[in-house]
């Protein structure tokens, strides 16, 4: 029997839970969170009685993707891995690892580490080794061969689906279970969404396992319990900016999941407010006898005096409707030459300023998360220095990732390695492009004509910096500029040179003035 730690309860905890809601919410699932929230199923939170009756409609706007998929990510553009072999100093490029890497999609993989890693704090890379036959080995040892069809699967995983187990020093994974899907039940899902039954994995530096949960009670999978040829969990932490104080996992971030609530319950109110406020309610001392268009529809009404506030319409009532375009509408008349009592009333609240409200809220989120969010309305950056002030946190911010992210690549290569011996021994380093900032077109041409007249920079700089060309491309841009003007200067018509009479040149003051040549007089 496997000897293993993890029990199923740990995927129930609290820090699960909450990881989970999170990842619902950047996937973009989260009406169903709204309709819990009407229903008062979050503590009270948000309720709104009888809200389907009285027209409420669910509604949500993803404030946390839009906010992290701006958040200073690093792999926009694909980095530069290369390796330090072990007791050197310069990097060299490893094939079979760069084939590797490309055979596993690892440029679209590692997006989403980047993306999740932010949003999540701390997420997690399990490497598995994919071999298609029996024939794996080289005078008895493992040998990467692609024509083969071998392969590195890349998984990623989140404190919602899995829990680890660290060695003393926090820094290796010594017991790993994560959730996965039910394969016999057709189902494409990833096993996050745990029903009834679901199912779970457990490694282990000797063995692996499946379990099945039923009941509150697990249960070994016959026939799933596999030794570990590899000896260690082949996975390592992805941190966003910082290691944990104490333990192994960042806690997910509460900020943005409250806030994402917050605005979809406005949503949800200024529909229903502007709804009302448009259609209000009817207020009369009469009876309505009915309101016709095309035929006759019963309308319902309250009788003279106090209706309870606890008081209930049918839902065949409620649904009905009272005037609007081209219907008639027919009261009772009033007792003696009093004439009938109606009015449509109801609140006047100024949505535009509950909105204003709402998107200053919105814009100090992002700003806490190093982003900048204006809207079309607003007057944005006109100058290369305000944008690059404007961007400074985020640029700061992607400095930061990008350390921690060159610190979870190091420690994924050390895995790589151990799985295929054949690999270069030393350390992984990742050179990740240099941001593009958003600038003044026209500010930057002419600061840039103002260098290179001042020779304080050379066009090399300027098609590196600009164009973000290599020295090499620089040159060769200049070169190609410098024949090409060459070859326009053949083909142009030279200038005719000039025949018209060329003026005299003044003589001296004494002379000027004189028609004819000086003469001596005796």
């Amino acid at each position: 029997m496997m000897q293993k730690s993890i029990t199923y309860k740990e995927f129930q905890t609290d820090n699960a839970t909450a990881a989970s809601k999170l990842i619902d919410y950047y996937e973009g699932d989260q009406e169903r969170y709204v309709t819990q929230m009407l229903n008062g199923q979050m503590g009270g939170y948000g309720k709104r009685e009888d809200w389907l009756d009285r027209g409420y409609v669910p509604r949500s706007r993803n404030i946390i993707k839009s906010i992290i998929d701006k958040s200073g990510l690093l792999f926009n553009k694909p980095p530069v891995l290369s390796i330090i072999p072990l007791g050197k100093t310069n990097t060299v490029t490893d094939q079979t690892f760069d084939r590797i890497m490309h055979d596993s999609d690892y440029l679209e993989f590692f997006q989403n580490v980047d993306v999740y890693t932010r949003l999540m704090k701390s997420t997690i890379v399990l490497q598995q080794k994919y071999i298609p036959t029996e024939v794996a080995t080289v005078n008895g040892q493992y040998m990467f061969d692609a024509q083969r069809g071998d392969a590195l699967l890349l998984i990623l995983l989140h404190r919602g689906n899995s829990v680890v187990r660290m060695d003393i020093t926090n820094n290796k994974i010594i017991e790993l279970a994560y959730l996965i899907p039910n394969t016999n039940d057709g189902d494409d899902d990833d096993g996050e969404d745990q029903g009834d039954v679901w199912y779970y994995r457990v490694i282990t530096p000797t063995a692996t396992a499946d379990y099945l949960v039923k009941d509150d009670k697990e249960f070994l999978i016959p026939g799933t319990e596999q030794p570990n040829q590899d000896g260690f969990v082949p996975a390592n932490f992805f941190y966003d900016i910082n290691k944990p104080r104490a333990g192994a996992w960042v806690d997910s971030p509460e900020d943005i999941v409250s806030f994402q609530e917050i605005y979809n319950l406005h949503l949800t109110d200024t529909e229903f407010a502007a709804a009302w406020q448009k259609q209000k309610t009817l207020f009369t001392d009469s009876a309505i006898i009915d309101t016709s268009r095309v035929g006759t529809m019963e309308g319902m009404y309250a009788g003279q005096g106090h209706t309870d506030g606890g008081t209930v319409y049918a839902p065949n009532q409620t649904k009905k409707s009272l005037g609007g375009l081209g219907r008639i509408v027919s009261l009772q008349p009033g007792q003696g030459d009093k004439p009938p009592f109606i009015k449509f009333d109801g609140p006047d609240t100024d949505l535009a300023a509950l909105d204003t409200m709402m998107r200053a809220l919105v814009k100090d989120l992002a700003f806490d998360w190093d982003v900048t969010i204006n809207s079309g309305a607003e007057v944005r950056a006109s100058s290369g220095f305000q944008i690059v002030v404007e961007e400074m946190n985020n640029l700061n911010l992607r400095e930061k990732r990008g350390q921690s992210f060159r610190a979870g690549l190091r420690r994924f290569y050390n895995l790589t390695q151990k799985l295929y011996p054949e690999l270069t021994v030393g350390t992984l380093w990742a050179d990740f492009a240099a941001p593009s900032i958003p600038v003044n077109t026209m500010e930057q041409e002419q600061m840039w004509q103002m260098r290179l007249d001042g020779n304080r920079s050379s066009l090399v700089d300027y098609f590196m910096e600009t164009q973000e060309m290599t020295e090499q491309e620089a040159n060769d841009k200049i070169q190609a500029i410098i024949e090409e003007k060459k070859m326009l200067a053949k083909e142009l018509p030279q200038p005719i040179p000039s025949t018209a009479t060329k003026l005299p040149t003044p003589t001296d003051t004494a002379n000027r003035g004189n028609t004819s040549p000086s003469s001596t007089t005796g």
